[in-house]
């Protein structure tokens, strides 16, 4: 067998707690096909059977030799009968036992399987049987090995993940805002290098720094911290930590904890961003989901929550999951833009001309509808309380004044923000012209309308 069918055996026969085994009678004999054997003593009229855990391995003994068929148990095919079918994917051969009382052997002939011979406990029931019949009953069954196969593979590689698994590290920790706790991760995560994985951690909120201690395993700790943006408001009472993400900067040996964030989507449940994550516009409007697809062709998600079950439903419920998911994301964004909004106050207007505020406004309007804005431009205003005078670099001729200005934009779903831009206007000698757009600083701040509006004429 190959390396990988073999420890998917040995994973199942190291969990199972005694073997079985049988003998069975056969309708005719059966050769053996032992090499340059006698045709006459290369047969047997029985098999003997050992069932261990999920693997079956059926002997046939002649005079001259024997021979083993090492089926791995594809489960029960056929409900009616209670048959069970084990397959040796190397050597395209298997066998069906049915209540442990009747056996099939089947081969793979004309890129076909067939019945080759039938048995039985009962030795002299044996010399009765048809396999014509047990043909029919299994022809379907037959053509679906591959798929019967590979999810039998899935099953022993899970069954190797979960008898290497970590148990839970020791900790008990606890914390006022009841983040800290013990974890289920929404599938298993290999420990690289090794062959082992991880499914529970304990996270320990630690509120002075703040910090997420990931203990996966007794000894090792991986930290994810809170985003600075949000550490002045926490430490001033201002934010819940149950609504903020953390981030985890470094490498580490499991990688889902691999520099990737931690989102929250509901309390004690957090979405990891090594799988599909949410997005939206600066100004928090039209969520999305960024899609990283499994193996189903669905998005893949990745989560870590106190309830196994709320992570189960939430799985098999994806597009609850995903409303959850842009509505948090929204939530965290807009609190991401009062935090913004606040260390960036507006600035208060500089020249007071109430001429020079509406041509501002309609030279600021006018580049936003010509260069497609996404956003509308409200009013602008002067920022500068006075001209800054542009002169020719070699002869310091005059050629024209600037003055920056606050462009007020509002988002098609009908919030505020503001940006700095220049205004100018080129000297002809005499006479300033018109003003005209002279660029912007592409800093967009959010602000709430209210307070936006309050300089407009």
């Amino acid at each position: 067998m190959n390396k990988l069918f073999t420890l998917g055996l040995a994973i199942f026969s190291a969990t199972s707690l005694f073997a079985q085994t049988y003998e069975f009678g056969l309708n005719k004999a059966l050769t053996v096909g032992c090499y340059n054997a006698n045709p006459l003593t290369d047969m047997t009229k029985k098999v003997d059977v050992k069932i261990d855990g999920q693997t079956g391995t059926l002997t046939i003994a002649s005079l001259n030799c024997k021979k083993d068929i090492v089926g791995i148990s594809l489960g029960v095919v056929n409900e009616s009968t209670q048959g069970t079918m084990y397959f040796d994917e190397k050597e395209k051969k298997g066998f069906i036992i049915e209540k442990g009382e009747k056996i099939i052997l089947f081969n793979n002939a004309d890129n076909a399987y067939k019945v080759s011979v039938v048995g039985h406990v009962d030795k002299k029931l044996a010399k009765t049987l048809n396999p014509e019949s047990d043909q029919a009953a299994y022809t379907n069954f037959f053509a679906n090995i591959d798929k019967l196969m590979l999810e039998a593979k899935q099953k022993a590689k899970s069954a190797a993940k979960i008898a290497n698994t970590l148990p839970v590290p020791n900790g008990n920790f606890s914390d006022e805002s009841g983040i800290s706790g013990t974890y289920y991760l929404s599938s298993l995560q290999k420990v690289t290098n090794i062959e082992q994985y991880v499914q529970t951690v304990n996270l320990e909120f630690k509120k002075d720094v703040p910090q997420l201690n990931i203990h996966y395993k007794d000894g090792a700790v991986i930290k994810a911290f809170m985003h600075e943006i949000f550490l002045k408001s926490f430490r001033a009472g201002d934010v819940d930590a149950n609504n903020v993400y953390f981030e985890c900067e470094f490498y580490y040996d499991l990688e889902v904890f691999s520099r990737t964030r931690l989102y929250p989507l509901e309390k004690g449940l957090y979405l990891i961003t090594l799988g599909s994550s949410f997005g939206s516009k600066l100004d928090c409007s039209e969520p999305y989901l960024s899609e990283k697809k499994g193996e189903d062709g669905k998005p893949f998600f990745m989560l870590i929550g106190k309830d196994k079950e709320r992570i189960n439903y939430l799985l098999t419920h994806q597009d609850e999951l995903i409303q959850i998911g842009k509505d948090s994301y929204v939530k965290i964004c807009e609190q991401m833009n009062a935090i913004e909004a606040s260390k960036s106050p507006m600035p208060a207007p500089g020249m007071k001309d109430t001429k020079l505020q509406a041509e501002i406004t309609a030279v600021v309007k006018a580049k936003a509808e010509t260069a497609g804005w996404a956003q509308s431009v409200v009013y602008a205003y002067p920022k500068s309380t006075e001209w800054y005078t542009i002169r020719n670099n070699v002869t310091g001729i005059i050629t024209g004044r600037s003055i920056r200005a606050i462009a007020v934009l509002k988002t098609k779903a009908g919030k505020c923000q503001w940006e700095e831009v220049s205004i100018a206007q080129n000297y002809d000698g005499t006479n300033y012209g018109k003003s005209y757009f002279n660029g912007n600083t592409s800093v967009i701040v959010p602000i709430e309308c209210v307070e936006a509006m309050k300089y407009i004429k």
